[in-house]
């Protein structure tokens, strides 16, 4: 078995980076799904709320061209619709304390989009959405589909 190495850009990024007095860490994967997994349900409620009247299609090309910007500014507009549930997202994806997301006078709505930005950042989310649709069209090409689901 070959082993693995990290790019020499991946070995260059922090693993953690401080915002707004609060140490932001590399989340492991297994911590990640959990933050996941309480949000059940979720996903329905926060589409309709942030693409209200789109079809499944349209919302999906929308993501797929998703930016950091443009994911901070859905993650700022959820925060209208479902608020309670986007802190407990962000408390279970940063390791802050739903409270001290909430309390903490120091962190407020720019706090808030500046940590899950670090978040973002550090985690390397935008390098994993471009592996995940080139893997994706892989899989596709590979089936002999166009990448989608069928079902």
């Amino acid at each position: 078995m070959i082993p693995l190495r990290k790019s020499s850009v991946s070995l260059s990024l922090p693993s953690a980076r401080m915002v707004r007095g609060y140490e932001i860490r590399r989340m492991p994967l297994g911590a990640f799904l959990a933050a996941m997994e309480q949000l059940q349900g979720f996903p329905a409620l926060l589409m309709e709320g942030l693409f209200p009247g789109q079809k499944v299609e349209s919302i999906f090309a929308q993501l797929k061209a998703c930016t950091g910007d443009m994911l901070v500014d859905l993650l700022a507009r959820a925060l209208t619709i479902a608020p309670g549930q986007v802190i407990r997202l962000a408390a279970g994806l940063t390791g802050i304390g739903e409270n001290r997301l909430l309390e903490d006078g120091d962190i407020g709505l720019a706090g808030l989009t500046d940590i899950l930005t670090a978040w973002l950042e550090v985690n390397e989310i935008e390098n994993f959405t471009r592996a995940a649709r080139h893997l994706w069209a892989r899989a596709g090409a590979l089936a002999g589909g166009s990448g989608g689901c069928s079902g």
